[in-house]
């Protein structure tokens, strides 16, 4: 055979679309930009208790409502000035 080997193009990450996806590593918080903090603190407040997520099989996990709630109790709510 006198065929030459061709090389494969470099395969690209795929791209994570947040529509199909029901739990999120912190990786992929992230990655997408769903929090404000790093994967590290993620893991860290989730492990303290300081965050709503999930263990899976002792994997940290978030689902949407996770990541609402935990942007909610970032909230604050206006002064209200009595008259």
């Amino acid at each position: 055979m006198t065929a030459k080997a061709t090389r494969k193009p470099p395969v690209k990450d795929p791209v994570i679309d947040i529509r199909t996806l029901e739990r999120f590593t912190p990786e992929q918080v992230e990655e997408l930009k769903l929090s404000p903090y790093t994967a590290a603190t993620l893991r860290k407040k989730a492990q303290r208790r300081e965050i709503h997520h999930h263990r899976d099989g002792m994997k940290i996990t978030f689902t949407r409502d996770d990541l609402q709630r935990n942007a909610d109790l970032g909230a604050t709510a206006p002064l209200a000035i009595g008259a």
